[in-house]
């Protein structure tokens, strides 16, 4: 029992294999622009990050906005939204490294070959 699942697990690979191996220079490709998709996403996040925070300090320190409750609330969600945007765009940023790492020898194939 335990041989023929194996069997078909191996049959299975094999064909997943030849799918790929036909496939090989599309998927490169396809692969490195999902990992620049990440160093995008980072910048976007940090630009976005910094620039919503300027705008909560601008605003509270050029008094525009009344004093009061919901100015308050308005500077305290605007800094959240900050902090959470460059956090995201430090892991994205982080994520982007360790595939960029990964995938190095991938790359100096792919720009050997080009497209």
């Amino acid at each position: 029992m335990q041989d023929s699942e194996d069997r078909t697990s191996f049959e299975t690979m094999g064909s997943i294999m030849a799918e790929l191996k036909a496939d090989a220079k599309t998927l490169s490709g396809d692969l490195l622009d999902g990992i620049g998709t990440y160093e995008q996403l980072a910048t976007t996040n940090l630009a976005l990050g910094i620039l919503v925070g300027i705008i909560a300090v601008v605003l509270y320190a050029s008094a525009v906005l009344p004093q009061g409750l919901v100015s308050t609330y308005l500077i305290v969600v605007l800094l959240i939204v900050a902090i959470v945007a460059v956090l995201q765009g430090y892991a994205s940023y982080r994520r982007y490294s360790l595939l960029r790492r990964k995938y190095s020898s991938l790359e100096s194939i792919w720009s050997e070959i080009g497209e």
